[in-house]
């Protein structure tokens, strides 16, 4: 049996997705991967998000000696810290009743604050493909002095905003602080995106995100490192 303290899951980012078995998973980053001491993959999640509080976990065991019921526990703790407004988790052998799901409240879109200066052309188009209604617009945000700050899924947001979408569905994310964004907030004001509406016009492709805010964002953590 595999010692579950050197396995961990993780959303995969793409260096996993030739495991993901059902591809439609990869457009909204709901594949998962849990990986043995860092190098080997033993099983796989593959999420399909039903509605804003019910979703369908596939999980897929790659390698024998696995525990799958302590596995399915790391991916269901995985999947809440990307969705945690998540309140019933439906697996193979049971569901997962999440006691401390955050509640969602629907605003206005225009009632958002950025705090990211690009939108990748490449990441536009994959989430067209997926976002089709209001209710499935949902990011995580902090509220300050009555302004809502986006603290991701600002791809979401401005092709829900492309979409016509009118209002957005929040929750706060209170294992973030709001002095760690502090900065891409003063950047994002000073360059003058207060709103949504703006930053639809700094959609930029792939290879200019990467140099522009990707490169910004890692240049400013290293300095940070380096102080």
């Amino acid at each position: 049996m595999l010692d579950i303290n050197n396995i961990e899951v993780q959303r995969d980012i793409g260096e996993y997705n030739k495991y993901c078995r059902d591809k439609s998973v990869l457009k909204n980053n709901n594949f998962f991967i849990a990986i043995h001491n860092n190098e080997d993959t033993i099983a796989t999640g593959e999420l399909y998000i039903i509605s804003q509080r019910v979703a369908k976990l596939n999980i897929y065991i790659e390698v024998e000696g696995v525990d799958k019921e302590k596995v399915t526990n790391l991916f269901i703790d995985e999947i809440l810290y990307w969705n945690p407004f998540l309140k019933t988790i439906y697996y193979e052998n049971g569901e997962f009743e999440n006691k401390g799901f955050k509640e969602l409240k629907k605003i206005h879109i225009d009632d958002i604050q950025p705090s990211q200066l690009y939108i990748s052309k490449e990441k536009l188009k994959n989430v067209s493909s997926w976002l089709d209604s209001e209710e499935k617009l949902i990011i995580p945000v902090l509220e300050s002095n009555g302004t809502y700050i986006s603290l991701d899924g600002h791809t979401r947001i401005v092709q829900g905003y492309i979409n016509g979408y009118e209002n957005v569905y929040i929750y706060i994310d209170n294992d973030s602080n709001l002095e760690d964004y502090r900065v891409f907030i003063d950047w994002c004001k000073n360059a003058n995106i207060k709103s949504v509406k703006d930053l639809t016009k700094r959609i930029i492709s792939k290879d200019e995100y990467e140099i522009k805010w990707n490169n910004r964002c890692r240049n400013y953590f290293e300095n940070i490192e380096n102080d």
